[in-house]
Protein backbone atom coordinates (compact mmCIF):
# COMPACT_ATOMS: atom_id res chain seq x y z
CA UNK A 1 0.00 0.00 0.00
CA UNK A 2 2.85 2.35 0.17
CA UNK A 3 2.88 3.83 -3.22
CA UNK A 4 -1.38 4.31 -2.72
CA UNK A 5 -0.33 6.50 0.79
CA UNK A 6 2.41 8.49 -1.05
CA UNK A 7 -0.28 10.30 -3.25
CA UNK A 8 -1.37 11.87 -0.56
CA UNK A 9 1.34 12.22 2.51
CA UNK A 10 3.69 14.11 0.30
CA UNK A 11 1.09 16.87 0.61
CA UNK A 12 -0.92 16.18 3.79
CA UNK A 13 2.62 16.14 6.16
CA UNK A 14 3.64 19.98 4.64
CA UNK A 15 0.56 20.71 5.50
CA UNK A 16 -0.44 19.63 9.08
CA UNK A 17 1.94 21.99 10.97
CA UNK A 18 2.31 19.28 13.77
CA UNK A 19 4.16 20.26 16.45
CA UNK A 20 5.66 18.61 19.71
CA UNK A 21 3.37 18.82 23.02
CA UNK A 22 6.70 19.28 25.69
CA UNK A 23 8.58 22.37 24.86
CA UNK A 24 11.52 21.21 26.66
CA UNK A 25 12.58 17.78 24.90
CA UNK A 26 12.89 17.35 21.21
CA UNK A 27 10.89 14.69 19.58
CA UNK A 28 12.66 12.02 17.34
CA UNK A 29 9.21 11.61 15.37
CA UNK A 30 9.09 15.06 14.06
CA UNK A 31 12.35 15.14 13.67
CA UNK A 32 12.14 12.09 10.99
CA UNK A 33 9.31 14.11 10.05
CA UNK A 34 11.34 17.11 8.65
CA UNK A 35 13.55 15.10 6.67
CA UNK A 36 10.79 13.21 4.96
CA UNK A 37 9.13 16.86 4.55
CA UNK A 38 12.42 17.98 2.94
CA UNK A 39 13.02 15.20 0.70
CA UNK A 40 9.64 15.65 -0.88
CA UNK A 41 10.35 18.89 -1.55
CA UNK A 42 13.24 18.57 -3.09
CA UNK A 43 12.03 15.43 -5.09
CA UNK A 44 14.93 13.04 -3.84
CA UNK A 45 14.27 9.32 -3.18
CA UNK A 46 17.59 8.24 -1.42
CA UNK A 47 17.56 8.97 2.49
CA UNK A 48 20.49 10.91 4.21
CA UNK A 49 23.57 8.67 5.54
CA UNK A 50 22.94 10.34 8.74
CA UNK A 51 19.21 9.64 9.32
CA UNK A 52 17.93 9.20 12.44
CA UNK A 53 16.34 5.91 13.39
CA UNK A 54 16.15 6.52 17.48
CA UNK A 55 11.74 7.09 16.93
CA UNK A 56 11.87 3.41 16.20
CA UNK A 57 12.07 0.21 18.57
CA UNK A 58 14.51 -2.01 18.50
CA UNK A 59 12.40 -4.98 17.84
CA UNK A 60 11.45 -3.65 14.61
CA UNK A 61 15.32 -1.84 13.60
CA UNK A 62 15.95 -5.31 11.86
CA UNK A 63 13.05 -5.23 9.52
CA UNK A 64 14.25 -1.61 8.72
CA UNK A 65 17.68 -1.41 8.79
CA UNK A 66 18.93 -3.93 5.93
CA UNK A 67 21.81 -6.51 6.02
CA UNK A 68 23.97 -4.08 4.58
CA UNK A 69 23.37 -1.44 7.55
CA UNK A 70 21.44 0.67 4.82
CA UNK A 71 17.85 1.55 5.36
CA UNK A 72 14.83 0.24 3.60
CA UNK A 73 13.14 3.53 2.52
CA UNK A 74 9.37 2.25 2.39
CA UNK A 75 9.61 0.61 5.82
CA UNK A 76 11.54 3.28 7.41
CA UNK A 77 8.46 5.87 6.18
CA UNK A 78 5.76 3.07 6.71
CA UNK A 79 6.53 2.75 10.31
CA UNK A 80 6.70 6.73 10.36
CA UNK A 81 3.40 7.21 9.18
CA UNK A 82 2.21 4.87 12.03
CA UNK A 83 4.46 6.20 14.42
CA UNK A 84 3.04 9.98 13.79
CA UNK A 85 -0.64 8.56 13.84
CA UNK A 86 -0.01 7.03 17.54
CA UNK A 87 1.89 10.27 19.35
CA UNK A 88 -0.66 12.64 17.59
CA UNK A 89 -3.90 9.95 19.31
CA UNK A 90 -1.57 9.64 22.06
CA UNK A 91 -0.89 13.67 22.95
CA UNK A 92 2.52 13.72 22.73
CA UNK A 93 2.16 15.84 19.32
CA UNK A 94 -0.22 17.45 18.26
CA UNK A 95 -2.08 19.73 15.31
CA UNK A 96 -2.43 23.40 15.69
CA UNK A 97 -5.41 23.44 13.61
CA UNK A 98 -7.05 20.56 14.94
CA UNK A 99 -10.45 20.53 17.44
CA UNK A 100 -9.78 17.02 18.93
CA UNK A 101 -6.02 16.71 18.14
CA UNK A 102 -5.07 20.32 19.52
CA UNK A 103 -2.58 20.76 22.18
CA UNK A 104 -4.02 20.50 25.40
CA UNK A 105 -2.69 23.45 26.62
CA UNK A 106 -4.87 25.44 24.73
CA UNK A 107 -7.51 24.73 27.67
CA UNK A 108 -4.93 26.89 29.81
CA UNK A 109 -5.51 30.47 30.78
CA UNK A 110 -2.66 32.32 29.98
CA UNK A 111 0.97 32.01 31.82
CA UNK A 112 0.23 35.81 33.48
CA UNK A 113 -3.23 34.72 35.08
CA UNK A 114 -2.19 31.85 36.01
CA UNK A 115 0.28 33.91 38.15
CA UNK A 116 -1.47 35.90 39.59
CA UNK A 117 -4.16 33.34 40.59
CA UNK A 118 -1.79 30.32 41.76
CA UNK A 119 -1.77 31.53 44.96
CA UNK A 120 -5.47 31.70 45.77
CA UNK A 121 -5.70 28.81 43.64
CA UNK A 122 -3.64 26.49 45.89
CA UNK A 123 -5.01 27.47 49.10
CA UNK A 124 -8.81 26.57 48.18
CA UNK A 125 -7.08 23.37 47.29
CA UNK A 126 -5.80 20.35 49.32
CA UNK A 127 -2.50 20.64 47.82
CA UNK A 128 0.74 22.45 48.71
CA UNK A 129 2.06 25.08 45.79
CA UNK A 130 5.83 24.21 45.67
CA UNK A 131 6.20 20.96 43.79
CA UNK A 132 9.00 19.81 46.38
CA UNK A 133 6.45 20.38 49.22
CA UNK A 134 3.35 18.66 47.35
CA UNK A 135 5.75 15.77 46.73
CA UNK A 136 6.81 15.46 50.76
CA UNK A 137 3.08 16.20 51.43
CA UNK A 138 1.60 13.22 49.11
CA UNK A 139 4.28 10.61 50.75
CA UNK A 140 3.26 11.92 54.37
CA UNK A 141 -0.35 11.52 53.50
CA UNK A 142 -0.37 7.59 51.83
CA UNK A 143 2.05 6.70 54.83
CA UNK A 144 -0.63 7.47 57.17
CA UNK A 145 -3.05 5.67 55.08
CA UNK A 146 -1.17 2.61 55.27
CA UNK A 147 -0.05 2.96 59.07
CA UNK A 148 -4.62 3.47 59.87
CA UNK A 149 -5.10 0.58 57.87
CA UNK A 150 -2.09 -1.74 59.68
CA UNK A 151 -3.28 -0.56 63.43
CA UNK A 152 -6.69 -1.32 62.73
CA UNK A 153 -6.23 -4.21 61.11
CA UNK A 154 -6.88 -6.79 64.33
CA UNK A 155 -9.96 -5.58 64.67
CA UNK A 156 -11.14 -5.62 60.89
CA UNK A 157 -13.46 -9.14 60.07
CA UNK A 158 -13.60 -7.32 56.82
CA UNK A 159 -10.96 -7.36 54.88
CA UNK A 160 -7.70 -10.00 55.09
CA UNK A 161 -4.70 -10.38 52.89
CA UNK A 162 -4.61 -13.81 52.28
CA UNK A 163 -2.56 -15.66 49.57
CA UNK A 164 -1.27 -12.42 48.17
CA UNK A 165 -4.34 -11.30 47.62
CA UNK A 166 -7.63 -9.71 49.48
CA UNK A 167 -10.27 -11.77 51.21
CA UNK A 168 -13.62 -10.00 51.72
CA UNK A 169 -15.95 -10.75 54.30
CA UNK A 170 -19.73 -9.24 54.39
CA UNK A 171 -20.47 -6.27 56.04
CA UNK A 172 -22.66 -6.53 58.79
CA UNK A 173 -25.77 -4.81 58.42
CA UNK A 174 -27.22 -2.16 60.06
CA UNK A 175 -30.02 -4.19 61.79
CA UNK A 176 -32.91 -2.20 63.64
CA UNK A 177 -34.16 -4.38 66.57
CA UNK A 178 -37.41 -6.00 66.45
CA UNK A 179 -39.00 -3.19 68.83
CA UNK A 180 -37.37 -0.46 66.22
CA UNK A 181 -38.62 -2.05 63.10
CA UNK A 182 -42.56 -1.86 64.86
CA UNK A 183 -42.54 1.74 65.86
CA UNK A 184 -40.55 2.08 62.16
CA UNK A 185 -43.69 0.77 60.60
CA UNK A 186 -45.85 2.29 62.83
CA UNK A 187 -44.72 5.82 62.32
CA UNK A 188 -44.62 5.22 58.35
CA UNK A 189 -48.02 4.35 58.22
CA UNK A 190 -49.42 7.15 60.87
CA UNK A 191 -47.12 9.71 58.53
CA UNK A 192 -49.14 8.01 55.23
CA UNK A 193 -52.45 8.54 56.79
CA UNK A 194 -51.80 12.49 57.56
CA UNK A 195 -49.64 13.52 54.99
CA UNK A 196 -52.17 15.67 52.35
CA UNK A 197 -52.97 14.92 48.96
CA UNK A 198 -52.26 16.73 45.95
CA UNK A 199 -52.07 17.01 42.22
CA UNK A 200 -49.09 17.83 41.08
CA UNK A 201 -50.10 21.47 39.34
CA UNK A 202 -51.61 22.38 42.86
CA UNK A 203 -48.53 21.66 44.44
CA UNK A 204 -46.22 23.35 41.65
CA UNK A 205 -48.25 26.27 42.42
CA UNK A 206 -47.88 25.97 46.24
CA UNK A 207 -44.54 26.16 46.10
CA UNK A 208 -44.25 28.64 43.75
CA UNK A 209 -46.22 30.90 45.69
CA UNK A 210 -43.59 29.92 48.82
CA UNK A 211 -40.37 30.48 47.05
CA UNK A 212 -40.77 32.27 43.95
CA UNK A 213 -38.93 29.37 41.98
CA UNK A 214 -40.44 30.92 38.39
CA UNK A 215 -38.95 34.16 38.64
CA UNK A 216 -35.67 33.55 37.04
CA UNK A 217 -37.84 31.89 34.28
CA UNK A 218 -40.65 34.02 33.88
CA UNK A 219 -41.02 37.92 32.36
CA UNK A 220 -42.84 39.59 34.27
CA UNK A 221 -44.76 42.57 32.81
CA UNK A 222 -45.89 45.33 34.81
CA UNK A 223 -49.67 44.57 35.51
CA UNK A 224 -50.56 41.82 38.10
CA UNK A 225 -52.69 39.88 35.55
CA UNK A 226 -50.07 39.56 32.85
CA UNK A 227 -47.57 38.11 35.50
CA UNK A 228 -49.77 35.48 37.07
CA UNK A 229 -50.47 34.63 32.98
CA UNK A 230 -46.66 34.49 32.75
CA UNK A 231 -46.31 32.10 36.08
CA UNK A 232 -49.19 29.81 34.46
CA UNK A 233 -47.56 29.45 31.02
CA UNK A 234 -43.92 28.43 32.80
CA UNK A 235 -45.49 26.03 34.58
CA UNK A 236 -47.66 24.52 31.97
CA UNK A 237 -44.13 24.30 30.02
CA UNK A 238 -42.03 23.00 32.74
CA UNK A 239 -44.92 19.94 33.22
CA UNK A 240 -45.06 19.40 29.43
CA UNK A 241 -41.41 18.94 29.23
CA UNK A 242 -40.44 17.56 32.33
CA UNK A 243 -43.77 14.80 31.96
CA UNK A 244 -42.85 14.04 28.52
CA UNK A 245 -46.40 15.00 27.12
CA UNK A 246 -44.80 17.48 25.08
CA UNK A 247 -45.62 20.66 23.41
CA UNK A 248 -47.93 19.49 21.20
CA UNK A 249 -50.17 17.37 23.56
CA UNK A 250 -50.10 19.85 26.54
CA UNK A 251 -52.68 22.76 25.21
CA UNK A 252 -55.20 19.94 24.60
CA UNK A 253 -54.89 18.20 28.12
CA UNK A 254 -54.71 21.78 30.00
CA UNK A 255 -57.23 25.09 29.01
CA UNK A 256 -55.97 28.31 29.12
CA UNK A 257 -52.29 27.97 27.31
CA UNK A 258 -51.58 27.55 23.23
CA UNK A 259 -48.71 25.58 21.23
CA UNK A 260 -47.49 28.81 20.51
CA UNK A 261 -47.29 30.13 23.48
CA UNK A 262 -45.39 26.88 24.71
CA UNK A 263 -43.20 26.82 21.84
CA UNK A 264 -42.48 30.94 22.63
CA UNK A 265 -41.84 30.19 26.99
CA UNK A 266 -39.60 27.17 25.62
CA UNK A 267 -37.40 29.25 23.04
CA UNK A 268 -37.22 32.03 24.95
CA UNK A 269 -37.29 31.76 28.42
CA UNK A 270 -36.29 27.98 29.49
CA UNK A 271 -32.69 29.10 29.18
CA UNK A 272 -30.20 26.66 31.09
CA UNK A 273 -28.88 29.42 33.04
CA UNK A 274 -32.28 30.22 34.09
CA UNK A 275 -33.35 27.04 35.14
CA UNK A 276 -30.28 26.24 37.09
CA UNK A 277 -31.10 29.71 39.22
CA UNK A 278 -34.65 27.98 39.57
CA UNK A 279 -33.37 24.94 40.78
CA UNK A 280 -31.36 26.37 43.40
CA UNK A 281 -33.98 28.20 45.13
CA UNK A 282 -35.38 25.13 45.60
CA UNK A 283 -32.42 23.65 46.58
CA UNK A 284 -31.69 25.97 49.77
CA UNK A 285 -35.22 26.17 50.66
CA UNK A 286 -34.77 22.13 51.13
CA UNK A 287 -31.44 22.23 52.78
CA UNK A 288 -33.31 24.63 55.16
CA UNK A 289 -36.09 22.67 56.39
CA UNK A 290 -35.24 21.20 60.08
CA UNK A 291 -36.00 17.50 59.07
CA UNK A 292 -33.34 17.35 56.41
CA UNK A 293 -31.10 17.60 59.08
CA UNK A 294 -32.07 13.67 59.91
CA UNK A 295 -30.92 12.35 56.30
CA UNK A 296 -27.54 14.77 55.71
CA UNK A 297 -26.02 17.77 56.07
CA UNK A 298 -25.42 19.03 52.67
CA UNK A 299 -22.08 18.00 52.44
CA UNK A 300 -21.95 14.42 51.01
CA UNK A 301 -23.60 13.99 47.52
CA UNK A 302 -23.97 11.15 44.92
CA UNK A 303 -24.27 11.38 40.91
CA UNK A 304 -25.81 8.44 38.78
CA UNK A 305 -26.81 8.38 34.76
CA UNK A 306 -30.51 6.63 34.16
CA UNK A 307 -31.18 6.58 30.75
CA UNK A 308 -34.12 7.12 28.54
CA UNK A 309 -35.27 5.60 25.94
CA UNK A 310 -34.17 7.96 22.56
CA UNK A 311 -34.83 6.78 19.23
CA UNK A 312 -34.38 10.61 17.20
CA UNK A 313 -31.95 9.90 14.64
CA UNK A 314 -29.67 12.47 15.14
CA UNK A 315 -26.48 12.96 16.34
CA UNK A 316 -26.76 12.41 20.21
CA UNK A 317 -28.20 9.16 19.26
CA UNK A 318 -26.30 6.19 20.38
CA UNK A 319 -26.74 2.32 21.41
CA UNK A 320 -26.91 0.65 24.44
CA UNK A 321 -26.54 -3.10 25.03
CA UNK A 322 -27.21 -3.18 28.60
CA UNK A 323 -30.75 -0.67 28.09
CA UNK A 324 -31.22 -3.03 24.85
CA UNK A 325 -32.24 -0.03 22.72
CA UNK A 326 -31.27 3.37 21.93
CA UNK A 327 -30.34 5.66 24.79
CA UNK A 328 -29.69 9.17 25.96
CA UNK A 329 -28.01 9.80 29.06
CA UNK A 330 -29.78 11.99 32.23
CA UNK A 331 -27.23 12.45 34.71
CA UNK A 332 -28.62 14.07 38.11
CA UNK A 333 -26.59 15.09 41.02
CA UNK A 334 -28.27 14.38 44.86
CA UNK A 335 -26.80 16.23 47.89
CA UNK A 336 -27.50 13.86 50.96
CA UNK A 337 -30.49 15.52 51.86
CA UNK A 338 -32.32 14.53 49.15
CA UNK A 339 -31.48 17.87 46.88
CA UNK A 340 -31.55 17.10 43.57
CA UNK A 341 -28.94 20.36 42.89
CA UNK A 342 -27.77 19.68 39.47
CA UNK A 343 -28.21 17.51 36.08
CA UNK A 344 -26.82 17.03 32.70
CA UNK A 345 -27.99 15.41 29.61
CA UNK A 346 -25.33 13.54 27.53
CA UNK A 347 -24.64 9.91 25.22
CA UNK A 348 -25.05 7.21 27.08
CA UNK A 349 -21.54 5.69 24.91
CA UNK A 350 -19.66 8.51 26.37
CA UNK A 351 -18.96 7.12 29.77
CA UNK A 352 -19.96 9.21 32.84
CA UNK A 353 -16.39 10.02 34.03
CA UNK A 354 -15.72 13.10 32.19
CA UNK A 355 -19.40 14.68 33.75
CA UNK A 356 -18.17 13.45 37.59
CA UNK A 357 -17.35 17.30 38.01
CA UNK A 358 -20.02 19.13 36.54
CA UNK A 359 -22.42 19.67 39.47
CA UNK A 360 -19.79 20.48 41.90
CA UNK A 361 -18.50 23.50 39.71
CA UNK A 362 -21.93 24.78 37.83
CA UNK A 363 -24.34 24.34 40.47
CA UNK A 364 -26.13 27.72 41.74
CA UNK A 365 -27.26 26.15 45.24
CA UNK A 366 -25.61 27.44 48.61
CA UNK A 367 -24.51 23.69 49.51
CA UNK A 368 -20.95 23.37 50.86
CA UNK A 369 -20.36 19.89 49.30
CA UNK A 370 -17.24 18.36 50.57
CA UNK A 371 -17.12 14.39 49.29
CA UNK A 372 -18.91 13.35 46.63
CA UNK A 373 -19.87 9.58 45.67
CA UNK A 374 -20.23 7.58 41.81
CA UNK A 375 -20.28 3.90 41.15
CA UNK A 376 -17.85 1.87 39.18
CA UNK A 377 -18.98 3.16 35.94
CA UNK A 378 -17.40 6.93 36.52
CA UNK A 379 -14.52 5.90 38.74
CA UNK A 380 -11.42 6.69 36.98
CA UNK A 381 -8.43 6.77 38.50
CA UNK A 382 -7.45 10.10 37.26
CA UNK A 383 -10.80 11.52 39.28
CA UNK A 384 -9.29 10.86 42.45
CA UNK A 385 -7.00 13.68 42.03
CA UNK A 386 -9.11 15.77 40.00
CA UNK A 387 -11.62 16.50 43.36
CA UNK A 388 -8.62 16.76 44.96
CA UNK A 389 -7.21 20.09 43.10
CA UNK A 390 -10.78 21.57 43.85
CA UNK A 391 -10.43 20.58 47.87
CA UNK A 392 -12.85 17.51 47.50
CA UNK A 393 -12.71 14.18 47.94
CA UNK A 394 -14.14 11.24 45.87
CA UNK A 395 -15.05 8.29 47.28
CA UNK A 396 -16.67 5.72 44.69
CA UNK A 397 -17.80 2.19 45.54
CA UNK A 398 -16.07 0.15 43.01
CA UNK A 399 -17.11 -3.12 42.18
CA UNK A 400 -14.35 -5.67 42.43
CA UNK A 401 -12.17 -3.02 44.27
CA UNK A 402 -10.37 -6.37 45.72
CA UNK A 403 -8.41 -6.53 42.24
CA UNK A 404 -7.53 -3.29 42.04
CA UNK A 405 -4.03 -3.04 42.64
CA UNK A 406 -2.62 -0.78 45.67
CA UNK A 407 0.18 1.66 45.12
CA UNK A 408 3.62 3.08 47.37
CA UNK A 409 5.62 5.74 47.24
CA UNK A 410 8.20 4.96 50.17
CA UNK A 411 9.98 1.16 49.31
CA UNK A 412 11.75 1.18 52.36
CA UNK A 413 8.34 1.32 54.65
CA UNK A 414 7.55 -1.56 56.36
CA UNK A 415 4.13 -2.43 55.05
CA UNK A 416 3.54 -5.64 56.96
CA UNK A 417 0.70 -7.82 56.04
CA UNK A 418 0.30 -5.52 52.92
CA UNK A 419 3.74 -5.93 51.52
CA UNK A 420 2.56 -9.29 48.96
CA UNK A 421 0.13 -6.71 47.24
CA UNK A 422 3.34 -4.27 46.12
CA UNK A 423 5.04 -6.71 44.16
CA UNK A 424 3.55 -5.89 40.85
CA UNK A 425 5.41 -3.67 38.31
CA UNK A 426 5.38 -0.22 38.78
CA UNK A 427 3.90 -0.63 43.27
CA UNK A 428 6.28 1.93 43.89
CA UNK A 429 5.33 5.46 42.44
CA UNK A 430 8.05 7.33 41.29
CA UNK A 431 7.69 11.18 41.96
CA UNK A 432 9.90 12.96 39.72
CA UNK A 433 7.00 13.10 36.85
CA UNK A 434 4.34 14.64 39.16
CA UNK A 435 6.77 17.38 40.15
CA UNK A 436 7.51 18.14 36.97
CA UNK A 437 4.24 18.80 36.07
CA UNK A 438 2.35 20.11 39.46
CA UNK A 439 2.30 23.77 37.87
CA UNK A 440 1.15 22.41 34.82
CA UNK A 441 -1.81 20.80 36.16
CA UNK A 442 -2.88 23.46 38.61
CA UNK A 443 -2.95 25.86 35.76
CA UNK A 444 -5.22 23.44 33.91
CA UNK A 445 -7.39 22.48 36.75
CA UNK A 446 -7.76 26.19 37.40
CA UNK A 447 -8.46 27.47 33.66
CA UNK A 448 -11.34 24.99 34.29
CA UNK A 449 -12.44 26.77 37.54
CA UNK A 450 -12.03 29.88 35.98
CA UNK A 451 -14.40 29.17 32.89
CA UNK A 452 -11.80 28.94 30.19
CA UNK A 453 -12.94 25.40 29.25
CA UNK A 454 -16.18 23.43 30.57
CA UNK A 455 -14.92 20.80 32.73
CA UNK A 456 -16.51 17.68 30.63
CA UNK A 457 -14.59 19.04 28.16
CA UNK A 458 -11.46 19.08 29.44
CA UNK A 459 -12.01 15.65 31.33
CA UNK A 460 -13.00 14.30 28.17
CA UNK A 461 -9.65 15.37 26.12
CA UNK A 462 -7.86 14.66 29.24
CA UNK A 463 -8.57 11.15 29.61
CA UNK A 464 -8.59 10.42 25.90
CA UNK A 465 -4.92 10.84 26.27
CA UNK A 466 -2.41 7.84 25.90
CA UNK A 467 -0.88 6.57 28.95
CA UNK A 468 2.71 7.50 27.21
CA UNK A 469 1.76 11.17 27.38
CA UNK A 470 3.82 12.34 30.01
CA UNK A 471 1.37 15.02 31.70
CA UNK A 472 -1.75 12.34 31.59
CA UNK A 473 0.72 10.33 33.54
CA UNK A 474 1.25 12.44 35.78
CA UNK A 475 -2.19 13.17 36.26
CA UNK A 476 -2.54 9.53 36.44
CA UNK A 477 0.22 8.80 39.02
CA UNK A 478 -1.49 11.21 41.25
CA UNK A 479 -4.83 9.47 41.00
CA UNK A 480 -3.26 6.21 41.97
CA UNK A 481 -1.86 7.58 45.25
CA UNK A 482 -5.60 8.77 46.36
CA UNK A 483 -7.12 5.82 44.95
CA UNK A 484 -4.70 3.43 47.17
CA UNK A 485 -5.68 5.73 50.10
CA UNK A 486 -9.46 5.32 49.08
CA UNK A 487 -8.78 1.26 48.86
CA UNK A 488 -7.23 1.19 52.39
CA UNK A 489 -9.93 3.12 53.83
CA UNK A 490 -12.56 1.52 52.19
CA UNK A 491 -10.98 -1.97 53.94
CA UNK A 492 -10.56 -0.34 57.19
CA UNK A 493 -13.42 2.05 57.57
CA UNK A 494 -17.56 0.40 57.77
CA UNK A 495 -18.91 3.79 58.50
CA UNK A 496 -16.66 4.43 55.17
CA UNK A 497 -18.48 1.60 52.92
CA UNK A 498 -21.87 2.59 54.66
CA UNK A 499 -22.19 6.00 54.16
CA UNK A 500 -21.17 5.44 50.01
CA UNK A 501 -23.57 2.68 49.70
CA UNK A 502 -25.87 5.07 51.72
CA UNK A 503 -25.26 8.01 49.33
CA UNK A 504 -26.21 5.91 45.96
CA UNK A 505 -29.22 4.87 47.31
CA UNK A 506 -30.93 8.06 47.42
CA UNK A 507 -29.33 8.64 43.95
CA UNK A 508 -31.35 5.24 43.28
CA UNK A 509 -34.64 6.48 44.85
CA UNK A 510 -34.64 9.80 43.02
CA UNK A 511 -34.36 8.22 39.88
CA UNK A 512 -37.59 5.67 40.06
CA UNK A 513 -39.13 9.01 41.25
CA UNK A 514 -37.98 10.69 38.09
CA UNK A 515 -39.11 7.68 36.31
CA UNK A 516 -42.94 8.27 38.05
CA UNK A 517 -42.79 12.28 36.84
CA UNK A 518 -41.25 11.47 33.19
CA UNK A 519 -44.28 9.10 32.19
CA UNK A 520 -45.90 10.16 29.16
CA UNK A 521 -45.02 7.83 25.80
CA UNK A 522 -43.52 5.25 28.25
CA UNK A 523 -40.81 7.64 28.89
CA UNK A 524 -39.30 8.18 25.56
CA UNK A 525 -37.64 10.75 24.98
CA UNK A 526 -38.89 12.83 21.94
CA UNK A 527 -36.45 16.19 21.96
CA UNK A 528 -34.11 16.49 19.40
CA UNK A 529 -31.98 19.53 19.85
CA UNK A 530 -29.40 19.66 22.49
CA UNK A 531 -30.88 22.72 23.78
CA UNK A 532 -34.27 20.51 23.97
CA UNK A 533 -32.93 17.82 25.84
CA UNK A 534 -31.40 20.33 27.99
CA UNK A 535 -34.66 21.90 29.13
CA UNK A 536 -36.72 18.02 29.07
CA UNK A 537 -33.59 16.90 31.35
CA UNK A 538 -33.73 20.14 33.75
CA UNK A 539 -37.54 20.49 33.51
CA UNK A 540 -37.70 17.20 35.16
CA UNK A 541 -34.87 18.19 37.52
CA UNK A 542 -36.99 21.31 38.69
CA UNK A 543 -40.31 19.01 39.52
CA UNK A 544 -38.16 16.33 41.15
CA UNK A 545 -36.90 19.09 43.75
CA UNK A 546 -40.61 20.83 44.35
CA UNK A 547 -41.76 17.35 45.00
CA UNK A 548 -39.12 16.75 47.82
CA UNK A 549 -39.75 19.67 49.15
CA UNK A 550 -43.38 19.42 49.09
CA UNK A 551 -42.97 16.08 51.00
CA UNK A 552 -40.02 17.17 53.40
CA UNK A 553 -42.11 20.28 54.56
CA UNK A 554 -45.16 17.52 54.93
CA UNK A 555 -42.65 15.53 57.10
CA UNK A 556 -41.54 18.94 58.87
CA UNK A 557 -45.34 19.61 59.42
CA UNK A 558 -46.05 16.76 60.80
CA UNK A 559 -43.20 15.58 63.28
CA UNK A 560 -43.63 18.96 65.03
CA UNK A 561 -47.66 19.06 65.67
CA UNK A 562 -48.89 18.21 68.98
CA UNK A 563 -49.94 14.87 67.56
CA UNK A 564 -46.79 13.78 66.99
CA UNK A 565 -45.58 14.39 70.38
CA UNK A 566 -48.39 12.63 71.95
CA UNK A 567 -47.74 9.47 69.48
CA UNK A 568 -44.23 9.08 71.62
CA UNK A 569 -42.35 8.45 68.29
CA UNK A 570 -38.75 8.16 68.48
CA UNK A 571 -37.73 10.87 66.01
CA UNK A 572 -33.83 9.20 65.31
CA UNK A 573 -35.83 6.45 63.13
CA UNK A 574 -36.42 9.61 60.89
CA UNK A 575 -33.37 8.71 59.18
CA UNK A 576 -34.07 5.97 58.14
CA UNK A 577 -37.73 7.58 56.43
CA UNK A 578 -37.25 9.29 52.65
CA UNK A 579 -39.48 12.22 51.24
CA UNK A 580 -39.41 10.10 48.21
CA UNK A 581 -42.22 6.88 48.14
CA UNK A 582 -45.14 8.46 49.57
CA UNK A 583 -48.23 7.94 47.23
CA UNK A 584 -50.03 11.45 48.31
CA UNK A 585 -48.97 12.95 45.20
CA UNK A 586 -51.58 12.33 42.34
CA UNK A 587 -48.95 12.80 38.62
CA UNK A 588 -51.30 11.63 36.37
CA UNK A 589 -55.11 12.60 35.44
CA UNK A 590 -56.18 16.42 34.50
CA UNK A 591 -53.76 18.99 34.40
CA UNK A 592 -55.73 22.29 35.90
CA UNK A 593 -53.96 25.14 37.12
CA UNK A 594 -56.38 27.67 38.67
CA UNK A 595 -55.51 31.27 38.04
CA UNK A 596 -56.47 32.29 41.54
Amino acid sequence: RYSYFRQFTTKIFSLLHLQNESNTEQSATLEALETLISLNEDSKRKLPENLSVTFIPDTLKKSIILPDGTIDKRAWECFLYIKIRDEIKQGNINAPESKRYSSIKTFNISDEEWTLLSDNFFKRSSFPKDAQDASKYLTKRLDKAYSDYLASESKNNYAKVVNGGWSLGVDEKDNLTKDEKEKLEKMKSWFNKKMRNIKLPELLVQVDNELYFTEPISKFQHNDSNQIKDIFDVLATLMAHGCNIGTYTMPRLMPGITYERICRVTDWQLTEDALRVSLSTIVNAISKLDVTTYWGTGKYSSSDAHLKEFKQKVAQQTYQPHFGGFAIAFYTFVADNYAPFHCKPFECSEGEAPHALDGHLYNESDLELEEHFTDTRAAATVLFGVFEWYGKKYSPRIKGIQHHKIYNIDSKKNYGSLAPLLKHKGATIKMQLIEKYWDQMGQFYASIEQGKITASTALRRLLSLSKKNEFFKANLLLGRILKTEHILQHMSDPEYRRKKHQGLLKGEEIHQLARDINYAHRGKISARTDKALIVCCNSLTIILATIIYWQAKELNRLINSEEFKQMDFNLKLMAHISPVGWDNVVLYGEYIIKME
